[in-house]
């Protein structure tokens, strides 16, 4: 990888977005390589937002001229990962963008049901992906979550998960080792 590789991030909200970032920090990405896309504001916009910015950002990411893996981050809520993942293809395909294929660097990440089941996974507790835990994390700041994210790292850096864990963070584990995602050399 070239020294202008560099991440671009386009999540649903600033909680995936600080999880993604303080992760990728963790594995060796320099913070000036991680290029955060300005998430909606609201409740419950963050999604739809993410399905409508996909093609446009997917697009832009195969223009440029520099190695750059695009790193999309959104809930998988009831629906789960294959059918978010659908949704994303379809946005594509509907804005007339070819949908992501085994050239392009990105990496899908379906947290569900949403990000909080990852965190409340990597504090040491048994989830489902059907539960919503995202009560548990109410009132705490975006980047009260380092804990969790130094688990997940070092879970990585030992290339395995705790038993049992989320199918979806599996998913994601699957996605960015095939990316190989290799920080810049400093």
């Amino acid at each position: 990888m070239s020294d202008r590789a560099e991440i671009i991030l386009l999540c649903e909200d600033k909680q995936q977005q600080t999880f993604a970032r303080l992760f990728l920090e963790r594995m060796g990405w320099p913070g000036r390589k991680i290029r955060r896309l300005e998430v909606t504001q609201g409740e419950g916009s963050g999604a739809g937002d993410v399905v409508q910015r996909f093609p446009t950002e997917l697009a832009a990411q195969r223009r440029r001229h520099v190695h750059a893996c695009l790193v999309v981050m959104i809930d998988g809520d009831t629906d789960g990962v294959v059918q978010r993942e659908r949704l994303l293809h379809r946005s594509c395909t509907d804005a007339g963008v070819r949908p992501p294929g085994a050239t392009d660097n990105v990496v899908l990440c379906v947290p569900t049901r949403n990000i909080e089941t990852w965190m409340k996974y990597l504090g040491g507790d048994e989830v489902d992906e059907s539960s919503d835990y995202k009560g548990e994390f109410r009132g705490q700041r975006p980047r009260e979550c380092a804990p969790q994210v130094r688990q997940l790292a070092q879970m990585c850096n030992q290339h395995r998960l705790c038993e049992p864990a989320p199918a979806s963070l599996l998913e994601a584990c699957k996605q960015y080792r095939t990316a190989a995602l290799q920080p810049p050399r400093r």
